[in-house]
């Protein structure tokens, strides 16, 4: 495999890491953005309209505590008492139409929204009788029948008064049972964001220290795989300029199917032909070395002929060698 496929292959696989913590961390992010959006919903929808219950159901207990009160005032004779009691009845309805709209919200998803629309119903029929009960009394005292008045107070108006009281607290217990049910939904939900927000954070470490640990490997074996090839090479070619020709160093890096191991075999081959050239060139300047002493030794001879002294010896030598032949 060449080098440049073996660091694009690397580069690669870096990326996939971090392109599959993106994608793990983009999911991760789309289910926390749900939960936020079903928290919104449930936040929205339900805990508003529990507080909107509660705070109906509480205005609706005090003006029956304030309508009781001010019976009892109107019987005394307190100047006060009957605009307080009407003001009363005219804030119950105000309060009973928005618990009613606040109830009527939940009704679909409610198992009980039948036995709550019936206690609605009830609610309401009793305070049309209280209203009417109220007025009557008003006629009775108008016409200083007070005991008759009281009598009606105490056996038409007051039970129906409890019985309302009766179906606020339940109302309430109910009211404060689905506000301990949104509470428990609101703690799962955020148990579930913080929960993804906790692996989402410990898959960034990860990642991190994956893709980290990822660059540290591909760097270093693309070292080892470049810079030692490169190191043998080096030693090979100092070998060679210091006349060394063996350089088996390279065996290995030859072997390499890459740009490294092409390069191993040419310098290789180089060497053996550089190698090759430098002993016939060794013996082309020991064969010239040898003709050179030749041509000196004859020339030195060609010298010492030449001079008259030889020449007179020689004439010498062959008057001896006459003399000796007559």
């Amino acid at each position: 495999m060449r080098i440049r496929q073996r660091l694009l292959l690397g580069f690669l696989g870096v990326v996939a890491i971090f392109a599959l913590f993106g994608g793990y961390v983009y999911v991760v992010w789309q289910t926390i953005i749900a939960d936020l959006d079903q928290l919104d919903h449930l936040f929205e929808e339900t805990a508003v309209h529990t507080l909107g219950e509660i705070d109906a159901t509480l205005h609706l207990s005090s003006n029956l505590e304030i309508s009781r009160r001010a019976l009892d005032e109107l019987l005394l004779g307190v100047p006060t008492a009957e605009e307080e009691l009407r003001s009363s009845l005219i804030e119950f309805d105000t309060y009973y139409t928005e618990l009613d709209a606040n109830l009527a919200r939940e009704a679909d998803d409610s198992p009980e929204a039948g036995e709550t629309q019936a206690d609605l119903q009830d609610i309401e029929t009793r305070h049309e009788h209280i209203q009417t009960d109220v007025d009557e009394v008003f006629s009775l005292i108008d016409n200083g029948r007070i005991d008759t008045a009281f009598e009606h107070i105490n056996a038409e108006i007051k039970p129906e008064i409890s019985q309302i009281s009766n179906h606020l607290i339940g109302f309430e217990e109910e009211i404060e049972q689905h506000a301990a049910q949104v509470s428990q939904a609101f703690d799962s939900i955020i148990h579930s964001v913080e929960s993804k927000i906790g692996r989402m954070q410990t898959a960034i470490i990860l990642a991190l220290g994956g893709g980290i640990l990822a660059a540290f490997l591909l760097g270093y074996f693309t070292s080892e795989s470049i810079s030692e090839p490169i190191e043998r090479l080096a030693q090979a070619a100092t070998a060679v300029e210091q006349g060394s020709y063996e350089i088996d160093s390279l065996t290995a890096v030859t072997q390499r199917k890459d740009e490294l191991g092409q390069f191993a075999r040419t310098f290789e081959q180089m060497a053996r032909e550089v190698y090759a050239r430098e002993q016939k060139l060794k013996a082309q300047v020991s064969a010239l070395q040898i003709e050179i002493d030749r041509t000196k030794s004859a020339a030195q001879v060609a010298e010492i002929t030449d001079t008259d002294f030889f020449k007179d010896l020689q004439n010498k030598a062959q008057a001896m060698r006459a003399r000796k032949q007559s």
